[in-house]
């Protein structure tokens, strides 16, 4: 007996380039005959499933329909959107419903399900302009439709949280639209289902609408056919405030997808489920296609490598998952007995009972965990340096940056001199090999009050370079600090601590002080404004806010670009032309 899976859309009419969300599709028809007879004009509307046009109605001065051919139509006022769409699965312990982001991505999920479990499914599309059903049949796995790397299945790990920071503690403290015009094409990954029908929703499913004369895709990647060219659409991405309203290039993909630029900014990495999608992020072409062993619990997120120019990080609570355009994908098992550490795009686990002052620490890279000695018992990680070094926060002589090798045989040890006599260290912030950043505690003997200083040390002498006083606030215990990628620039709450240049930068306005979520991207960093709504922190220049809320902001790979991802839709925009009597 044939399963029947039920397709519902998410119903808009766009009118004008304004989004009306409507429960039925009678609502719809009703609200474009009203207009028809107020205007004495009859309507064309095309009906759209992502960026594609898949068919086009003529509604007369007396409201009937007539369906037509695309090729004989021009947009005209509305236009009805049916994605994303609602999927709902029969299963022994009820229905499951969830979001899939196009028609043609749920036939082909639906496909993949059939075959994988040799059985027919029914495919009900309700509640459209068109209902039909139609009955999907098993077929034979094609070898060059395999778009999967294997990698030994493990249990999914219960959450945890695996991006808190390690305690650093020493003491007990463009384009025209005519170049827009584009080919669309379908591309689906997908591996082996562990659950017929439910399993198969979890595969990522893409619509890419990139630039002309797309570069030929790889065979991992399967490609049902496609042969139509959609009309120029409008990507759902909205441009932020200074860039060009028309993006580069744009790829529809899952509504629950998360997504990441890569550490070298060269590639767009998105997960949903178990599938993570690979996106050229100059093209907008899709690259590869990865069937992950478990769904990530965080990330994807950059990470950066000793050798190489990086890539993209997903970790579990027992795994760390990785991609690199040199190495591929990796997945990696971490000890029950350690747990993971970032500092910004730098990973490396560290023993559950002695996560301060560990004894060894392991490195994450794309290939593999890399093993770092202790060079003493009081010393905290910081990051890894070039030449296979590790820096590391110490608590003798009051506070030392200390460089050592993998073997924890110290290159080099500075103390750091502290402002005045009465300080201590309480926190520190960052190092590079050039400075070290820390927070100078004095506690005054009348008043009892405590005052804090940011400290800028010479991490050669240990001299202080520069100093930034942070009154009598409460404890800095708590303070986020994230570096930048190329760990040369430390934001510690909302202030910029150049560590290349050694000078503490003034404050950053756009982001809370207390901002959990923000991480390095390229370019920057991204976090949430006052509004709630994400915002792009460039190394140098003025703060992005995203236009809706809905939309992230993912970096910026070269300056003047920044990629964003509004509920599945990647898209690349590019700063707006200045006009020249704007320019002072």
């Amino acid at each position: 007996m044939a399963d029947t899976i039920t397709l519902t859309p998410t119903l808009t009419l766009v009118v004008a380039g304004q989004h009306q969300s409507h429960e039925t599709i009678e609502d719809i028809w009703s609200a474009i005959a009203q207009h028809v007879r107020a205007t004495r004009a009859p309507s064309v509307v095309p009906v759209l499933d992502g960026a594609q046009r898949v068919r086009s109605w003529r509604v007369a001065l007396d409201g009937t329909r007539s369906k037509i051919g695309n090729a004989d139509t021009a947009m005209d006022a509305f236009a009805i959107q049916l994605s994303p769409w609602k999927i709902t699965v029969p299963t022994n312990q009820g229905a499951v419903t969830r979001e899939v982001s196009t028609l043609e991505v749920a036939r082909a999920q639906a496909q993949e399900a059939a075959t994988a479990g040799d059985t027919e499914i029914i495919l009900q599309i309700v509640g459209t302009d068109e209902d039909t059903a139609e009955t999907i049949t098993p077929e034979p796995p094609k070898a060059e439709d395999s778009a999967t790397e294997p990698s030994e299945a493990t249990d999914d790990a219960d959450e945890d949280d695996l991006l808190a920071d390690l305690a650093d503690e020493d003491s007990e403290n463009g384009p025209t639209p005519q170049q827009h015009r584009t080919r669309r094409r379908i591309l689906i990954g997908g591996g082996a289902l562990s659950l017929v029908l439910v399993a198969s929703l979890g595969l990522a499913g893409w619509s890419v609408v990139a630039s002309p004369d797309p570069a030929p895709q790889p065979t991992q990647t399967a490609s049902p056919s496609d042969t139509s060219t959609a009309a120029v659409q409008n990507s759902d991405a909205v441009a932020p405030e200074g860039f060009s309203g028309t993006p580069q290039w744009s790829v529809v993909g899952a509504t629950d997808q998360s997504s990441s630029l890569s550490w070298a900014g060269k590639h767009v990495g998105a997960v949903s489920g178990t599938g993570l999608n690979i996106v050229d992020a100059k093209t907008g072409q899709l690259q590869k296609t990865i069937t992950l062993p478990h769904a990530p619990e965080q990330g994807p997120i950059p990470l950066a490598d000793p050798d190489t120019e990086g890539g993209l990080l997903m970790a579990t609570k027992n795994s760390v998952m990785t991609w690199s355009p040199v190495r591929g994908f990796e997945s990696t098992n971490i000890s029950t007995k350690d747990r993971l550490i970032m500092r910004g795009p730098v990973a490396f686990t560290v023993p559950q009972t002695d996560d301060v002052r560990p004894k060894t620490v392991k490195l994450v890279t794309t290939n593999g965990l890399v093993t770092y000695k202790t060079p003493g018992s009081s010393a905290s990680p910081i990051v890894p340096i070039r030449e296979g070094g590790f820096l590391w926060a110490s608590g003798s002589n009051g506070g030392s940056l200390v460089t050592a090798g993998k073997d924890g045989r110290v290159r080099h040890s500075t103390r750091l001199i502290g402002p005045n006599k009465n300080m201590t260290i309480s926190r520190w912030i960052g190092a590079t090999e050039k400075h070290a950043a820390v927070i100078w505690t004095s506690k005054n003997p009348t008043s009892g009050s405590t005052e804090n200083v940011l400290v800028v040390h010479d991490a050669k002498t240990g001299k202080v370079v520069n100093t930034q006083p942070l009154g009598m606030a409460g404890t800095t215990s708590n303070l986020r600090v994230v570096p930048s990628l190329d760990r040369n620039i430390w934001l510690a709450g909302n202030t910029p601590v150049n560590l290349e240049a050694g000078k503490i930068e003034s404050k950053l306005s756009a982001l809370s002080e207390s901002d959990a979520q923000v991480r390095a991207v390229p370019g920057g960093w991204v976090g949430t404004n006052n509004e709630g709504r994400s915002v792009f922190l460039p190394l140098d220049g003025k703060p992005v806010s995203s236009p809706a809320e809905k939309e992230t902001l993912l970096g910026a790979p070269e300056p003047g670009e920044l990629i964003v991802d509004h509920r599945g839709t990647i898209a690349a925009f590019t700063s707006a032309p200045t006009n020249q009597g704007d320019q002072k």
